[in-house]
């Protein structure tokens, strides 16, 4: 893929997301540059890290809560999941391979944990 579409593709998934307004646009183009030819998983890994993300359960395969992480990121460097497979293991609400289920936590728990109360 060739540079300036990968950019392209990016800065319109961060509008989706909600992570970029227009004003920064410009900013961002050159920080992706940079980031582009360093490496694209550690450019994210780097501008994502401080987007609170959704609390998820870490669950054994009866359904026991196991650890509460307060983001996918998280989850994945303590596990060893990969984030698109605790994304794609809670989207199908299915056990994994290894016999774990994971799901977001419930809205109420889920503003606790924002807060830290969890």
């Amino acid at each position: 893929m060739m540079k300036e579409t990968a950019i392209k593709k990016m800065i319109s998934s961060m509008y989706t997301e909600g992570i970029l307004s227009k004003e920064d646009e410009d900013r961002m183009k050159i920080y992706l540059d940079w980031m582009y030819q360093a490496g694209y998983e550690q450019g994210m890994r780097d501008f994502t890290k401080d987007i609170v993300g959704r609390p998820v359960e870490f669950c054994d395969s009866l359904g026991n809560i196991i650890k509460i992480f307060p983001n996918t990121r998280i989850a994945a460097e303590d596990t060893g999941y990969g984030r698109s497979t605790i994304a794609a293991a809670i989207r199908s609400e299915r056990v994994t391979k290894r016999g774990h289920i994971w799901r977001y936590l419930a809205d109420e728990q889920d503003k606790n944990a924002r807060r830290g109360d969890v």
